[in-house]
């Protein structure tokens, strides 16, 4: 079973900023501000960064010498002296100190929401299990929502682990509820209000039906992030009402510097999920034609061969013939096209665990454990 360990990073709320006697507030909302944050965990303005101290003058504290006395260079000279190195019957000196090695720069969201991914043991068996899942209409739905939110939850909340074994565990069901539930009221508003827009454009004529298409493809780039972000906010939240706050949504979807990686973090692992899934289609368009059309001609050349050997007539083998070669194609393509359909279920699901687990690292820079509507379900023992 999978060990998660809890990990807090806010750390205690003082009453007074440690650099002064001034209360630490957003300049915004006059929210009391935890040590270190970078943005407001109630409405999500960023923090203004405090002053760089002056350097150190690294002369300071150095003696002169006295007047009339010479430097003394033998503490230089010693410490010289050691960077002196033994090569074969000679000495060389080390003129210059080797450069340090720079630090590597830090892995962005997906990538380390794909190491966690990767570090999971069994992780495709896990992916296996939601794949199926996806097969069940309705319930599958709910149940990967849970496990995918949930999992992103666990970071966002400062919870490390890697993907739990367990697809259903506490407080699963009910973020899967909130999420399920949220994204499904945004489609039925957003297909009412894209028919209404459609059909408006629809009585302009073909030019302005073809730009209303490119329209809701660019509103799509920028929205879907925005509403997974919501999805979110709700399943952490644990309650529709107060997780669907659109305007803490937004400050946190236009905090500077966030929307960027934002985008990036939902459409990368979404992008190459349907380049694979397209590859995986042509694959499987390409093998069904060719076991359709050798499975016809084959059928279809034996029973003219029976129609000879027996005597029957042609019309009985323009009837038959068709007919037979229909269902023996229908009975060998079913399996063959089970099998591709979950190979794609297998891709989506993936991505959808990957880009969620990233959506939880996004969002710790606002701290969700400090949200208030968080703390009130969490007190109130409505979310975990």
């Amino acid at each position: 079973m999978l060990q998660e360990q809890h990990m807090s990073r806010a750390g205690p709320i003082h009453a007074a900023d440690t650099k002064g006697d001034r209360m630490a507030f957003c300049k915004n909302c006059g929210n009391q501000l935890v040590d270190g944050a970078k943005f407001c965990g109630v409405c999500g303005t960023p923090v203004d960064a405090e002053p760089e101290p002056a350097p150190a003058d690294p002369f300071a504290g150095a003696s002169e010498p006295k007047a009339g006395q010479a430097p003394d260079f033998g503490a230089a000279q010693a410490t010289a002296d050691q960077t002196y190195t033994q090569q074969n019957t000679g000495y060389t000196a080390v003129q210059n100190p080797p450069a340090p090695v720079a630090a590597p720069a830090a892995r962005g969201v997906v990538g380390r929401a794909w190491d966690d991914f990767s570090a999971t043991p069994n992780k495709f068996k896990i992916i296996l299990k939601l794949a199926l899942l996806q097969l069940v209409p309705g319930v599958g739905g709910l149940i990967i929502s849970g496990y995918s939110f949930s999992w992103g939850k666990d970071i966002a909340l400062g919870r490390t682990g890697t993907m739990p074994s367990k697809i259903i565990r506490p407080g699963m069901l009910d973020t899967g509820l909130y999420v399920y539930g949220i994204s499904l009221i945004c489609q039925i508003i957003l297909a009412v209000v894209y028919f209404l827009i459609g059909g408006i454009f629809g009585f302009m004529g073909f030019g302005m039906v073809v730009f209303w298409w490119f329209l809701q493809f660019v509103i799509s780039i920028f929205l879907t992030p925005f509403l997974s972000l919501l999805y979110m906010r709700v399943g952490i939240v644990g309650k529709l009402k107060a997780g669907s706050k659109l305007s803490h949504v937004w400050q946190m979807y236009k905090s500077p510097g966030k929307m960027g990686s934002l985008l990036g973090l939902y459409w990368g692992p979404s992008i190459l999920s349907g380049i694979l899934s397209a590859i995986v289609v042509i694959i499987a368009v390409v093998v069904v034609i060719a076991i359709v059309t050798g499975s016809a001609l084959g059928m279809t050349a034996s029973y003219a061969s029976m129609a000879s050997s027996y005597g029957y007539g042609m019309s009985s083998y323009n009837v038959f013939a068709p007919i037979m070669s229909f269902i023996g194609s229908l009975l060998t393509i079913i399996p063959i096209v089970a099998v591709f359909a979950f190979v794609l279920f297998f891709i989506s699901t993936t991505a959808q665990v990957v880009w969620t687990r990233a959506l939880g690292y996004w969002l710790q820079d606002f701290q969700p454990e400090t949200w208030p509507e968080y703390q009130e379900s969490l007190a109130a023992g409505e979310t975990v």
